[in-house]
């Protein structure tokens, strides 16, 4: 089976507003364990908001890097999309929370657009997606889902971490340390935002499994896949209720 690893760098966390700035992707053969095809490129946007001091520092990408050595947005997505049609799942870490609504931002926005429309329209918005975070049954010690504390815990580091290619080849790494069978059944699963109904004095509980707050909901929320609903509520000291995204 073929598996496309993928990490995106972007400018922020804005689906709308913000842009990727690196696309990493690896095309990863499940029967030899290693990657067949890598690609790397680093993206200048024509109407990308300016990298800020933070943003840099995390990435290690600066405005300079994108205007010396970043590719056409034409040109690197057209290729990451020739390499998506080959692939069989598209896996990524946060991949529900993150690269995929920014990469599906970026193709509506894309489809809009004359010059962009026949790229965008080779992207098959049906290739299902696997979550490293949510799809792995990591075992019970294992309670980190950052990607460079998972490396360690895996009993290796990643050189490069928040650097997209890099990100993903550690990604894949860790996948292949488990059976693949199951990951596959858990990614087929839909996913249910679960609110955690703790008081401001309790909510240390809910980041302590996980939860994170919602600015718009004004809430604690989890994603989880909808089969580990009721292991969630069994194993929560406190009530959680499922709510829809908005």
């Amino acid at each position: 089976m073929l598996l496309l690893g993928l990490d995106f760098e972007t400018t922020g966390l804005d689906f709308q507003t913000d842009r990727i700035t690196e696309i990493g992707a690896v095309l990863w053969d499940t029967d030899q364990r290693q990657p067949v095809q890598i690609f790397s490129a680093l993206v200048a946007h024509d109407d990308a908001p300016v990298i800020t001091p933070e943003i840099a520092q995390l990435t290690g990408i600066t405005e300079s890097m994108l205007r010396l050595h970043g590719r056409s947005p034409y040109e690197a997505f057209r290729d990451l999309i020739a390499l998506i049609n080959e692939c069989e799942f598209i896996v990524a870490h946060n991949g529900a929370g993150f690269d995929r609504p920014m990469l599906e931002a970026q193709m509506r926005r894309y489809d809009e657009d004359e010059s962009f429309h026949h790229v965008a329209e080779t992207y098959p918005w049906t290739t299902p997606w696997i979550d490293t975070c949510m799809d792995i049954e990591f075992p019970p010690h294992i309670t980190t889902r950052k990607l460079v504390h998972l490396a360690a815990e895996h009993g290796f580091l990643n050189p490069f971490a928040h650097r997209a290619i890099f990100d993903v080849l550690t990604m894949l790494r860790i996948l292949d340390a488990y059976p693949l069978q199951p990951i596959l059944e858990c990614a087929m699963q839909p996913i249910v935002t679960l609110q955690a109904l703790v008081s401001f004095d309790d909510r240390e509980l809910a980041k302590a499994r996980g939860y994170r707050w919602s600015a718009n909901q004004k809430a604690w929320l989890k994603k989880v896949k909808a089969h580990k609903v009721k292991q969630e509520e069994a194993e929560c000291d406190f009530p959680v209720i499922p709510v829809a995204d908005k």
